[in-house]
């Protein structure tokens, strides 16, 4: 619209994104000359090519398939993911691509997924059903999951978030294991580690893109802040351990009160506060 309020350009598309700019109340096939060159799905239109950018890889919308292959490959349990062109299973009137790489229900079901069985595992460290190996599997878990969340915070993609944080949980945890120096040096290597896989992803799929000096950078920030995070979950975790000898011999433990349960209820926060910490920042956004 103009300074008065009137139309100047109008758009419109078919079901895989073939647009019409409708200007001056005149059809015009493409972009060209056009106000503004972004249109179908946010993707930019490359007005010489007539191609669209969909961030990972360019998009044809007059055959509705992209021009280079899929970085995500498909599996043959599902045969029509097979196709490593085709944009959004050619199923466009139900599902949406913002990136070239996953149709959006497919991160929204990862999202899903991921949060329930977080839930589920947590829950049982609570009360006390998961085995000696819960604490460890759900503390990964709500670390991908708090990962996962502070990433799509800031543009980027829940998996990779997920996946970074994943990282996290599992090279603290693994620490912990070594006791409560362990915990510590692993907060801050588990978070460095957890930041370069999220923003590296975060690079290949193009959701948001940071040259190499930039994510050496963040990593560092953040294997910092988990550093200084993990002396504190390690002090924790020395107290735990004091406290988990104290039931072994049956001698009353310094916190009225404390079980088996309580220990392992907190071992399983160590990695999720960890990048919670290193990245309080992103939840920061609007």
């Amino acid at each position: 619209m103009n300074q008065d309020g009137q139309s100047i350009e109008r758009y419109a598309y078919d079901e895989f994104g073939m647009p019409c700019v409708y200007r001056e109340n005149k059809v015009s096939g493409l972009f060209a000359g056009s106000a503004q060159p972004f249109g179908f799905n946010g993707y930019q239109m490359d007005e010489a090519g007539g191609l669209y950018f969909a961030q990972a890889r360019r998009y044809d919308a007059g055959v509705g398939r992209f021009i280079s292959e899929d970085f995500i490959k498909g599996h043959i349990a599902v045969p029509y993911t097979m196709n490593h062109y085709s944009y959004c299973f050619n199923r466009p009137m139900d599902l949406v691509d913002l990136n070239g790489m996953w149709p959006k229900w497919v991160e929204t079901t990862v999202k899903a997924v991921t949060v329930v069985t977080t839930v589920v595992a947590v829950g049982a460290v609570v009360v006390g059903t998961g085995g000696t190996a819960a604490p460890f599997i759900a503390g990964v878990l709500l670390a991908g999951t708090i990962g996962g969340f502070a990433n799509e915070n800031i543009g980027g993609s829940y998996s990779n978030g997920f996946l970074g944080g994943c990282f996290t949980g599992i090279i603290q945890g693994a620490g912990s294991m070594l006791g409560p120096i362990g915990n510590t040096i692993g907060g801050g290597i588990g978070s460095a580690v957890g930041t370069m896989v999220t923003e590296y992803l975060d690079n290949i799929d193009s959701t948001v893109e940071k040259k190499h000096e930039e994510i050496g950078a963040d990593a560092l920030t953040s294997g910092l802040k988990g550093l200084v995070w993990g002396t504190f979950t390690g002090s924790v975790q020395g107290i735990t351990f004091y406290n988990d000898v104290a039931l072994e011999k049956n001698v009353v433990d310094s916190f009225s009160g404390y079980t088996k349960t309580t220990g392992n209820v907190l071992n399983t926060f160590y990695g999720a506060t960890t990048t919670m910490i290193s990245n309080e920042s992103s939840f920061d956004k609007e």
